[in-house]
């Protein structure tokens, strides 16, 4: 099994060091490393190249886009112009877990059936990195169940491992301005294919630069009925796509997202109570209220 990493960079040059030396000192290496940094204004190009050069890396490459993509097509562009047969996916300010590379490929060879592996993961601050540990106990994986409650994308694309097969069985449907990892999870999601491990090989680093630190606009009405468009649309095309996804949880969460959307666009009251028979598919009550919210808001 030939492994791949795609890392994506922007103006990362505090913390990009760190990140490629815990790549670099994987128990298993990756066969190839491709970085695609998108047109940064800092030393990142630079310290990423010498990194490479001083340490003779012969299977990494650094590319550097002729114009700003954003961090999600940049990071389908990186998935595109991979060639192993699992790509792992990093950010450029994380930490990885020495062993992450070598556990979730061996899910891989071990199930048939997984097509997307995500791993347990440690969130922490720019001030905590010398407390981290890199000790792991193995607790092993485990395939995802209570699905609808886990449908809502609770691991961050840097902890993704994808099966090329899949991927490229399902890139056709992929929609500008979507995010990678929610695409990739939800199809995994409908076709009953991810894979946990429950080991934490990831190091989350939280700081004020990070692209997905940074809040959405949580009450535009636009934004979020542009969202839930995008969502309808994308259920829709797996499910008419192909038989391995799952139309009977597809169609519930299409109906309940055309409930959102009917909230948010008309305000109906007598709509808040058909949401509430669904309740169980909202991540949290936060982002229930903020439906009634807006919907309130904009009548």
């Amino acid at each position: 099994m030939k492994v791949s990493v795609i890392m994506t960079t922007y103006n990362g040059e505090k913390y990009i060091v760190d990140q490629l030396k815990s790549i670099l000192n994987q128990s298993r290496h990756a066969d190839e490393v491709l970085v695609f940094d998108d047109v940064s204004s800092d030393k990142t190009v630079s310290l990423v190249n010498d990194f490479i050069t001083d340490n003779n890396l012969k299977n990494w490459r650094l590319f550097v886009n002729k114009e700003n993509l954003g961090w999600k097509r940049n990071f389908i562009q990186g998935i595109l112009s991979a060639s192993g047969d699992v790509f792992f996916l990093s950010d450029q300010d994380d930490l990885w877990h020495p062993k992450k590379i070598e556990i979730m490929a061996d899910v891989f060879s071990k199930e048939n059936g997984a097509n997307l592996v995500v791993c347990n993961y440690l969130r922490f601050g720019t001030s905590d990195s010398n407390k981290l540990s890199n000790k792991c106990v193995e607790l092993g994986y485990h395939i995802q169940n209570n699905r609808l409650k886990n449908w809502n994308i609770p691991y961050p694309g840097c902890t993704y491992a994808i099966k090329k097969e899949f991927f490229y069985h399902i890139k056709d449907l992929w929609m500008d301005g979507m995010a990678h990892d929610y695409f990739i999870y939800e199809a995994a999601w409908l076709s009953n294919s991810i894979f946990v491990c429950d080991s934490i090989l990831h190091f989350f680093r939280r700081h004020n630069e990070s692209a997905t630190t940074k809040s959405p606009v949580l009450f535009d009405k636009n934004l979020r009925l542009n969202s839930i468009v995008k969502k309808i649309q994308l259920i829709d095309s797996f499910m008419f796509f192909d038989k391995i996804f799952d139309c009977r949880e597809g169609a519930m969460l299409k109906k309940w997202l055309e409930l959102r959307k009917d909230l948010i666009e008309k305000g109906s009251f007598r709509t808040v109570l058909k949401l509430l028979s669904l309740f169980h598919l909202y991540n949290n009550f936060k982002t229930f209220f903020t439906d009634c919210f807006v919907a309130l808001k904009s009548k």
